[in-house]
């Protein structure tokens, strides 16, 4: 199923995230803009999930034989952001270790924001080593998810983060450039619109419907008077399904205002051989239908799609994604041209 998903949606790329237990995107009604390189105006405008405001400047990292490191080298040159909705900082260590907190001072600012590990969060990933944004891999604990107000000016802002452990050990810190845009973004009206996925090209296999089902099988017999699976050797083993999954649809609704849900509809059915008596079977079969919230920036110009998939900042979904798709639109289609391509038509 895992690769039915990343295939109807163009391989988005998930991130482990620390979450709020509510929806934070309100309407921002404040006529003044926020002027990001008003230190002063931005740190009273932002908010740092699960973070307390400190006076003062970064606590000095701490050395000793084994001290912590975040690997700069592995960071992209800039992270995105969007008005209204959020940014998103993985913390990438050089080792594989458990993190407590972060500190993150927006560069220029007189206090730092202490992240605290320890509140309510999901989808944490201890003990992994991250590459950012490559899938399967996952910041080491948490994200340090920071809520944006609608009306903040598209810029770059600067931001230095620190990481600590259980053991008191504190890394140097490193500098990180968010790029904060606008929703929507000039060109975004070639994105609006209803589109359903029709097709995705693996690398390997080529194209394949989006609507695809997969299966496997087993070999079941009778032990002790109840149905189990066995060898296929087995003296009275029968081969029969085992699992089966596929995708019944997969759209999109992508909105004027910059937001945009996916709507996935999938089917599996399982083989049932608890307690069941020699001689029948059945499968469970259920339909399911998954809505993932995002905000979107089209790049007329670079014909290149962004997509932050963070639910409305909802803590019923496990995993957020950031991912920069290159886009194709035209006669009623659009292409996304990643590793593993989709083709979309618009209603």
């Amino acid at each position: 199923m895992k690769t039915l998903l990343l295939a109807a949606m163009g391989a988005t790329l998930c991130l482990a995230a620390c979450t709020s237990k509510k929806s934070d995107v309100q309407p921002d009604n404040s006529q003044v803009e926020i002027d990001p390189k008003n230190t002063a105006q931005l740190q009273g405008a932002i908010k740092v999930y699960h973070s307390s405001l400190v006076k003062g400047e970064l606590p000095a990292a701490t050395g000793g034989a084994t001290p912590l490191e975040l690997t700069l080298e592995a960071y992209p040159e800039s992270l995105p952001g969007l008005a209204g909705r959020y940014a998103m900082i993985p913390l990438i260590t050089a080792e594989p270790i458990a993190l407590k907190g972060a500190y993150v001072k927006i560069a220029g600012s007189d206090s730092y924001f202490n992240v605290d590990f320890t509140k309510p969060k999901y989808n944490r990933q201890s003990n992994k080593i991250s590459n950012v944004f490559s899938r399967n891999a996952y910041a080491n604990d948490s994200l340090i998810v920071i809520k944006l107000p609608a009306n903040i000016k598209p810029d770059t802002i600067q931001m230095d983060v620190a990481a600590y452990s259980d053991n008191n050990r504190v890394s140097r810190s490193i500098r990180v450039k968010i790029v904060i845009q606008k929703p929507g973004g000039e060109g975004g009206s070639l994105m609006m619109g209803t589109w359903d996925a029709v097709r995705y090209k693996d690398p390997v296999t080529g194209w394949h419907p989006i609507t695809e089902v997969t299966g496997d099988s087993a070999y079941i017999g009778c032990v002790n008077g109840v149905l189990s699976y066995v060898a296929p050797d087995a003296p009275d083993a029968v081969k029969v399904l085992d699992h089966e999954e596929g995708i019944l649809g997969s759209q999109l609704l992508i909105n004027v205002d910059g937001t945009g849900t996916w709507v996935l509809r999938r089917k599996e059915k399982n083989l049932v051989l608890k307690n069941m008596p020699c001689g029948t079977w059945a499968h469970d079969e259920a339909t399911m239908v998954d809505n993932y919230v995002f905000g979107w920036v089209y790049n007329k110009a670079a014909k290149t799609a962004l997509f932050l998939f963070d639910n409305n900042g909802s803590s019923d979904r496990l995993a957020w994604s950031i991912d920069i798709i290159p886009v194709e639109i035209g006669n009623g289609k659009m292409l996304f041209n990643k590793e593993t391509q989709t083709e979309w038509s618009k209603q």
